[in-house]
């Protein structure tokens, strides 16, 4: 739900994307393509174009997620190295 699709925010299920909605007055769009606006209407599934969009969106999360796993690892790495050089 980080990141905003146009006036959409992205929801990873239907259930939280009902609850947004609902509660905050917002229009969500789940990561199977159902739009759950703010007025109340519900349509499901996405062109392929905006579901691939979406996944697209989901791919980019997931790499950003691992960018940052592997960072926090280099960076453990080179501290180590810098102990083990020390020790020298």
């Amino acid at each position: 739900m980080a990141y905003a699709f146009g006036q959409f925010f992205i929801c990873p299920d239907s259930t939280t994307a009902r609850r947004l909605s609902e509660n905050n007055n917002l229009d969500c769009i789940t990561l199977d393509g159902d739009i759950y606006r703010s007025a109340g209407l519900v349509t499901g599934g996405a062109p392929p174009s905006i579901q691939k969009l979406i996944e697209r969106t989901k791919e980019y999360k997931d790499f950003d997620i691992k960018i940052r796993e592997a960072e926090k690892e280099a960076e453990k790495l080179k501290s180590e190295l810098n102990v083990l050089n020390s020790d020298i």
